[in-house]
């Protein structure tokens, strides 16, 4: 992890039982950029926004674009991406976002994960399920948006 910052934010994510994700992963191999935290089998991404107040590369123009493309990527690819200052991570408010969301999208409470987490992982037949489940609730939710 390269940021205190980000530290703080996994340090926040281990106090839940929510998934834990991947850190600073390259998501394309024509690209050098790395998004912050990924949860591939979620389709999330997580950006965390430091250096908001000392301007620092991400608000430089070149800085500023690249991240744009990035988010654009993402999004292209249907991946649901968060980004997150400083604050929202320190307050706890980027963790209680995390938890309604995979409530919300993947029927994950992050208050019955620890029952979860001793299940057998190998059950691949109830993963597909889930899957499957959370794909028709987005696209029952973007039908009803008129999206």
């Amino acid at each position: 992890m390269s940021s205190v910052l980000e530290e703080l934010f996994v340090e926040k994510l281990k106090s839940t039982s929510l998934p834990m994700p991947e850190c600073e992963v390259r998501l394309w191999e024509d690209r050098k950029q790395r998004v912050d935290f990924v949860w591939i089998e979620y389709e999330l991404v997580v950006e965390l926004e430091g250096g908001s107040y000392v301007h620092g590369r991400h608000h430089r123009p070149k800085g500023f674009a690249d991240d744009c493309e990035k988010y654009n990527r993402i999004a292209s690819e249907g991946m649901c991406l968060f980004r997150f200052t400083g604050e929202m991570v320190k307050s706890g408010l980027a963790i209680a976002t995390l938890e309604e969301y995979f409530n919300r999208w993947h029927d994950i409470d992050s208050r019955e994960m620890n029952e979860s987490k001793e299940m057998d992982d190998g059950n691949t037949s109830q993963a597909s399920e889930n899957e499957t489940h959370t794909r028709a609730k987005r696209n029952s939710h973007d039908a009803g948006s008129g999206s």
